[in-house]
């Protein structure tokens, strides 16, 4: 799997939100996310996790192949741990849990939806989120894509802690895993 800029992939992202949500991003002129133990499911971040696991796992054979080209010991002492596969795992499993500790389980979540290839669904929304958030008058806020990707870049530059790093990541991350 390449991985894919965000904005690549879908040059709009849509946020649905209440009317209040609306009011309040707009008086603020910022977009909050969401503590991940207080998000509608919170399964999702179990899913991401997993996802992201799953997503490394091509990467890290990528690097085993190329020290194997170079060492010609490597291989030898990759298959005395277990073989190509369990280290596999094992170092991707290991990467995801030291970036989920990084973050001592302060994750934060905003939620987006991707354009849609049916040009109806962008053009009025998606019924699942009117559902979840215009029984009292919602709204879908629509970003240029690259536009948010510049902002949160600026954002990770000034930023002090190893979540602005996992924020960036996880939004290009979990992309590719939506288009896959």
């Amino acid at each position: 799997m390449s991985i894919q800029r965000t904005s690549d992939a879908y040059p709009r992202l849509y946020h649905y939100t209440t009317m209040k949500g609306v009011f309040g991003i707009i008086r603020t002129n910022t977009l909050w996310a969401t503590h991940c133990k207080f998000l509608n499911d919170y399964s999702e971040i179990v899913l991401a996790r997993d996802k992201l696991i799953v997503a490394l796992k091509p990467s890290i054979l990528a690097s085993y192949q190329t020290l194997v080209s170079e060492d010609n010991n490597a291989g030898k002492a990759i298959a005395a741990h277990g073989g190509v596969n369990k280290n596999i795992d094992h170092d991707a499993e290991t990467i995801v849990r030291i970036l989920y500790n990084m973050t001592r389980d302060e994750i934060y979540i905003a939620s987006f939806c991707g354009e849609h290839t049916d040009q109806y669904i962008n053009a009025h929304g998606l019924l699942s989120q009117w559902r979840g958030y215009g029984r009292d008058g919602g709204v879908a806020l629509v970003f240029r894509t690259r536009e948010l990707e510049e902002l949160l870049r600026k954002e990770a530059e000034v930023c002090d802690n190893a979540g602005c790093f996992l924020m960036q990541f996880t939004v290009t991350m979990m992309t590719n895993l939506m288009k896959s």
